[in-house]
């Protein structure tokens, strides 16, 4: 049960939360208070404590925020992590902020648009970032430490080519076209590749063309009266697919199929409760079929997953998981976590929280000697820079974006770099190798490396289309892709294994 409390401006200042716990009744209360100056939503300060069902009290600050005189933000803590807001101009926007690390993030404004045109962070040159735009403030060119890009538009806004250069050398394009509608009609991505789009009345893509000549993908889509997706036809001269989706009660998805080549390769059966959760999850591999269950308690938490079949889940050292059960704090913290394995193994995982930013992990312990215990450390914007179970150390930029992991012997495995909007644009493994990662707005297009490129269809067909070259062929290939876009198989193997499951959280 959930009840809220509201003050005189309709702001929530109470939400309290009962449930019945592992053991006894739990309960938790949220408070929120605000800027008496003003009526807006400016939050002072937001705490929550509770009682465990072991009489275990819990209490912790969340967010607390300081106004100046003008009701402008001058400071934020979250999560034990402490900014500052400073140099407001005229037209009420920071121009300078504080980070948790002690170093400062400044900024500069467009005069007459008030967009950003440089962001940068003190001692740090390779977190500048850059921007340009037109006179209908559209962004024109932007760039970082390690990649730049450039933009051209149609009559109505929409973008027609981006120009991107990487590493100051490789300059790769990909151009757009556009309906009157605004809708994509064609594009050539940064591989060379391209795509085409037909659209149905109702502005549902029919058919989409992805590829070149040495391998070209159609796929084919189909609705039903309710505007769902009810079939996906996939064909490249090699394979052909057909995905097939029923529905159920409040148009939730009950089934989803797929032939290959005329023989049922893959299918997944849901079933939901009453809250429309996943409460089974039956799925048919060539024949060979694996169930699993769900249980949660009643704040929608998974409690208890069961998997029974042939074909387990494995962990990440291959070992076959038939059972987990999970426990809550009231911050959604799993604080134990109970694995049953095939060979028997029971192991429960104790998670230890920070008591002062409660969603910081800070040591992890096992009951099974097979299982070593972990110990996390953080950095002073709060990222984890340690993955002890490997011995690796992970570096981040001032963004809190990580750029740089190292091995148990200081040796450099990988580095990552990001364009001006944050995406990953490079990354570098230990031999030197360099992968390129190309954008359209914030979904990725492709993946270029020295001797092999990668180009994606995207959420047109539901992200299942892939082209691959490498120095011996370019082919297509079909990914069989659930609901929440995990991959399950590629028709680029054999067959479709079921080494390719998934546990509750991924």
């Amino acid at each position: 049960m959930i009840e809220f409390k509201y003050d005189a401006f309709d702001r929530v200042i109470e939400k309290a939360t009962r449930f019945a716990g592992k053991n006894a009744s739990e309960s938790f209360v949220d408070r929120m208070s605000y800027d008496k100056r003003t009526k807006e939503e400016s939050l002072t300060l937001h705490t929550r404590e509770g009682l465990l069902g072991d009489n275990e009290n819990t209490h912790a600050t969340i967010i607390s925020n300081q106004y100046d005189n003008f009701g402008r933000l001058t400071e934020r803590h979250v999560n034990g992590l402490r900014y500052q807001y400073k140099d407001y101009d005229d037209s009420n926007r920071y121009q300078s902020v504080v980070l948790p690390n002690g170093h400062s993030a400044t900024y500069t404004y467009h005069p007459v648009l008030g967009l950003v045109t440089k962001q940068e962070v003190s001692n740090d040159t390779s977190s500048t970032r850059r921007f340009s735009y037109n006179k209908r403030g559209l962004v024109v060119s932007d760039s970082a430490s390690m990649t730049s890009s450039q933009y051209e538009y149609d009559a109505f806004g929409n973008p027609s080519k981006k120009t991107v250069t990487s590493l100051g050398a490789t300059t790769e394009n990909a151009t757009f076209s556009y309906s009157a509608k605004g809708l994509l009609l064609s594009m050539r991505d940064f591989t060379g590749n391209t795509k085409a789009l037909t659209y149905d009345g109702f502005g549902r893509v029919q058919q989409l063309v992805f590829g070149s000549r040495d391998a070209t993908a159609v796929v084919d889509l189909s609705y039903d009266q309710f505007d769902r997706l009810v079939s996906q036809h996939y064909e490249d001269g090699n394979d052909q697919v057909e995905m097939y989706l029923d529905y159920g009660v409040n148009d939730m998805e009950s089934r989803r199929r797929w032939v290959r080549n005329g023989k049922e390769t893959l299918k997944m059966d849901l079933s939901y409760d009453q809250s429309m959760r996943i409460i089974e999850r039956k799925t048919t591999t060539n024949g060979i079929v694996q169930t699993e269950t769900f249980d949660y308690d009643q704040l929608g938490r998974i409690t208890e997953f069961v998997s029974a079949g042939v074909n387990p889940p494995k962990d990440v050292t291959g070992r076959e998981i038939v059972k987990q059960q999970f426990y809550y704090d009231h911050f959604d913290n799993i604080t134990d976590l109970v694995t049953q394995y095939q060979n028997g193994i029971v192991n429960t995982e104790s998670r230890i929280f920070d008591t002062d930013m409660p969603t910081r992990l800070l040591n992890i312990y096992n009951t099974h000697g097979d299982f070593p215990n972990q110990s996390f450390e953080y950095d002073a914007l709060g990222n984890r820079v340690n993955l002890s179970q490997r011995g690796y150390q992970l570096s981040y930029n001032n963004y809190g974006q990580l750029s740089e992991i190292r091995d148990d012997q200081e040796k450099v495995i990988r580095t990552y770099h990001y364009d001006a909007i944050g995406m990953q644009s490079v990354s570098v493994d230990a031999l030197g190798n360099i992968a390129q990662l190309y954008y359209h707005h914030d979904e990725l297009v492709a993946i270029m490396r020295a001797n092999e490129s990668m180009a994606f269809s995207g959420a047109h067909s539901g992200k299942s289309l892939t082209i691959t070259t490498d120095l011996k062929s370019t082919k297509a290939s079909y990914s069989y892709l659930d609901g929440t876009n995990s991959n399950l198989g590629s028709t680029r193997e054999q067959a479709t294994h079921s080494s390719s499951s998934y546990l509750p959280f991924g």
